[in-house]
């Protein structure tokens, strides 16, 4: 099978992006990088990869949808999705694949450990009422499914895009993948996991913890849609209900534990948190710049 793989770049670290396209080369895997840098790179030679540059900063959703449709355009039949900061052993693609090459799977991932802490992230699996178990595999665990997955180091046959559609343009950042995931499970499709095949990955800037739960830290602006779209998501008619109540809940106590822990950012956490529940209670959809323009 054809296997094509999607790089979402924003201000980058290019030697970073050209050490994980210099491995999915030698994995024998295409690259397409879209890039959502306001300022092109200058040297566009990378290995075995394509760049589309955006101009502007236009979200991970609108992102990925392009990179989807040049995957699309080159006949792919495999498409693993990276961030920028991804990276992946030799054998990462080959152990990836193998379901979908050898058990017609339609969703692959792998297991997460943190670049800093060395945990592995707990993965999420959301019953029908919207109720969230989490599961901490280790590396020794059997392969098994779930219904959500982060989008980075996933890997989806493209007969999937035809069934359920591509990513919500309109969400820009944040739920993107768990919007998507749960699409697919409304539709039928799982998402297998494979305990045995880790990335390395880092949520949020930093973290601090609350109660024994681990709290990420981004920038203000950066929560404006994490609010915002926790909205979004209760609205939806395939996100369980109490899995959006718990998204908005969750969301506001987040954005008040940030106002509380942020010092000398305060006021920028207050005023995107406003705004983002302002929007959120409005239905307003989209990158933030443009609503203010448009009003909606």
């Amino acid at each position: 099978m054809n296997t094509y793989s999607v790089i979402v770049t924003y201000n980058p670290d290019w030697q970073a992006v050209r050490l994980l396209t210099h491995q999915l080369s030698v994995s024998g895997v295409s690259t397409v990088i879209v890039d959502n840098s306001e300022v092109p790179l200058k040297d566009t030679t990378i290995d075995n990869s394509n760049i589309i540059f955006l101009g502007e900063n236009k979200g991970i959703a609108t992102a990925q949808n392009v990179g989807i449709d040049y995957c699309l355009e080159q006949d792919a039949d495999i498409i693993v999705f990276f961030d920028q900061d991804s990276v992946i052993s030799e054998r990462f693609i080959e152990k990836l694949i193998a379901p979908i090459l050898n058990e017609n799977e339609n969703i692959v991932a792998p297991t997460f450990v943190d670049a800093e802490k060395g945990f592995i992230y707990p993965i999420v699996s959301v019953s029908k009422f919207g109720l969230r178990t989490k599961i901490i595999p280790s590396k020794n665990s059997a392969s098994f499914y779930t219904n959500t997955a982060i989008s980075s180091g996933t890997a989806v046959k493209t007969s999937v895009f035809n069934i359920v559609g591509k990513m919500l343009d309109n969400l820009f950042i944040d739920y993107v993948d768990t919007e998507w995931c749960l699409r697919c499970h409304h539709a039928g499709i799982k998402v297998l996991i494979l305990p045995d095949n880790q990335m390395i990955h880092s949520i949020g800037d930093k973290s601090f913890n609350v109660l024994g739960f681990t709290v990420p830290v981004h920038s203000a602006y950066r929560r404006y849609y994490r609010v915002r779209n926790s909205f979004v998501m209760l609205r939806l008619k395939h996100i369980p209900i109490f899995l959006g109540i718990r998204e908005v809940t969750f969301s506001i106590i987040h954005q008040l534990l940030l106002v509380i822990t942020q010092k000398g950012k305060r006021k920028e956490y207050i005023k995107y948190g406003a705004i983002g529940l302002l929007h959120g209670i409005k239905g307003s959809k989209g990158k933030l710049e443009y609503i203010k323009k448009t009003g909606k």
